[in-house]
Formats: C-alpha cells, sequence, structure tokens
C-alpha cells in the first residue's frame, strides 16, 4: 500500500470513529474512557465523573473515599472528611457534616445513628454485654456504671489516670478501675466505663464491647498485661462484636482495625488474632487471667 492509501485507510478509520455518547462520528480530537472514544465536550459534559464536593466533571487525578465517593485532589486539603467513617462531607456523597462542640467532625450519615443520651447508651450497653455473653465474653459483675460526655471530660477523666496501660490521643471510651484491698489481701474490685457521646451507634456497639475485655481483665486477674496484649485483646472483643453486626459500617470499622499500624492496637490485635486461631477465644481468656504477656512465638 502506498502512502497516499495508508493516508486514505487512516482517514476512513478516524471518520469511522462514533462518540459512545452522542454517537455521531469523531472527526476531531477525542477522549477514550473505558474503552469507548468520545467527543472532547461530550465527555466533560455527560460522561466524567462528577466531584461528590463541588458537583464539577473530573478530568485529571482525583481521589475517592473508602464508600466510591470521587472527588478532586484538592478537596483531600480544602473539606474534611468524617471522623468515624472517612466520607469527605458533602451534601451528595455524605448528607452534609457537623463538628461537635469539643471539635470532632461527623458526617450526616453517622450523625443520623449518634448515641447522644444516657437513656440510648445503657439500653446499647446492656445489649452489647448480653450478646457478648452469648460469644464467650462474660463480665463477672453487676450493673456497670456508664456515663457520656465529650472529648474534654473524657481527657479530663484519663489524666485522672497516669498509668493507663496505653493511651492514645484519640480514645473514645475509657474504663475506670478501683481495687480496694486490705493489707495483702483484694477485697474488692469496682468498674466504671466513660464513652464520648455522639458516637456513630456501630462505633459505640464496638467501643463498649472493647471495653468490656478492660472490664473482664481488671475483674478476674490479679496482674498488668502488657500494652499489646491489654489492647490487642480489647481489640479482638471489638472485632468479633463487628463482625457479628455484618453491616456496612461494621464492616468498615472491622478493615480499620484489621489494616491499623498501631504498634500496640493494631499489631497487638494481629497478635491476638494469631492466638485465638490456636488456641480459640477461651483459650484467650483462659491465658489472660494469669499471664501479663503473650506466648512464646507470638
Amino acid at each position: 500500500m502506498g502512502f497516499l492509501g495508508a493516508v486514505l485507510l487512516a482517514a476512513v478509520l478516524i471518520a469511522q470513529l462514533v462518540c459512545g455518547y452522542c454517537h455521531r462520528p469523531i472527526t476531531t480530537s477525542y477522549i477514550t474512557s473505558k474503552g469507548h472514544p468520545y467527543h472532547e465536550t461530550c465527555y466533560v459534559e455527560h460522561v466524567a465523573p462528577r466531584c461528590v464536593v463541588c458537583s464539577q466533571p473530573i478530568t485529571t487525578d482525583y481521589l475517592r473515599d473508602p464508600w466510591g465517593n470521587v472527588f478532586h485532589r484538592e478537596h483531600k486539603q480544602d473539606t474534611p472528611q468524617c471522623q468515624y467513617c472517612s466520607r469527605i462531607l458533602s451534601t451528595k456523597g455524605s448528607r452534609g457534616g457537623f463538628v461537635y462542640g469539643d471539635g470532632r467532625t461527623i458526617c450526616g450519615i453517622c450523625k443520623a445513628t449518634a448515641v447522644l443520651d444516657d437513656k440510648q447508651a445503657g439500653t446499647l450497653a446492656k445489649a452489647v454485654r448480653k450478646r457478648m455473653a452469648g460469644l464467650g465474653l462474660s463480665v463477672p459483675y453487676g450493673d456497670i456504671p456508664l456515663e457520656l460526655g465529650d472529648r474534654n471530660w473524657l481527657a479530663g477523666i484519663r489524666a485522672q489516670h497516669p498509668g493507663l496501660v496505653a493511651t492514645r490521643t484519640d480514645a473514645t471510651a475509657f474504663t475506670n478501675t478501683v481495687t480496694t484491698t486490705r493489707g495483702a489481701r483484694v477485697v474488692s474490685k469496682k468498674v466504671a466505663i466513660y464513652v464520648l457521646a455522639g458516637l456513630p451507634i456501630e462505633v459505640f456497639q464496638g467501643t463498649y464491647a472493647h471495653e468490656l475485655m478492660h472490664a473482664r481483665n481488671h475483674l478476674v486477674a490479679d496482674l498488668r498485661h502488657t500494652p499489646e496484649l491489654e489492647e490487642g485483646a480489647a481489640n479482638y472483643a471489638e472485632a468479633l462484636y463487628l463482625a457479628n453486626l455484618n453491616t456496612a459500617a461494621a464492616r468498615y470499622h472491622l478493615q480499620a482495625l484489621e489494616t491499623s499500624e498501631d504498634p500496640i492496637y493494631g499489631q497487638g490485635y494481629r497478635r491476638v488474632k494469631r492466638m485465638v486461631a490456636d488456641y480459640g477465644f477461651a483459650g484467650l481468656l483462659g491465658w489472660l487471667e494469669t499471664q501479663p504477656d503473650f506466648p512464646f512465638g507470638y
């Protein structure tokens, strides 16, 4: 085929291109997306993904939150994400957003299930405790006092207990433990749980399951666990509860536990998970009653 023939063939092939949106021939420059050609105008106005924040078409690099909402990269700096689900705040993708008085940012979807009052919290706590007992985590105690408050209130309570096993700036709850002794003999042990008000329901439930493990450890063991074992076991209890909820939000928070790189909460959880795989949950609980650290090899 001569040069002229090649040029004619190329012209025919170009002429045969049909826009995937308007189905008219494409005779100028075009954009290809997912294997289909489009007029530039058709693509920008009708095909390009729309930013969930500003609703403008996205024609360059973009980001996606864990829930599939796409947005321009620059919004990563100028638009907050929900502290509890990581949705980028927007009218369409998160039903808006709110800022609590203590500075926490929460999206409209999470806020719709937020646990805000003591009565609701008490009802949920009893249900979580009953469910965890069914899964093997029984807490030998009567009614466990429960209080809700904001982040500053919780920080104040934690500040009164500088000897905590582990601390984290984003803590959502705290289990207060009191041991009364007479000489070398333990006379009584008490527990109380304090939780941030306004947590989405799955976060509250998982958090309470986490704190129940701390409560049990205090009540049945006369020893102090390493931070990795203590928090890893508490995170395992939280994961156990979340896995039984089987909701999208619960699965999201469960995945966050699985992938956390925190050396205490994340790696500790995965080490506990390996223990449970070998010895079962009852084996873990028995170990916690008498041993301060992981078995060799874990």
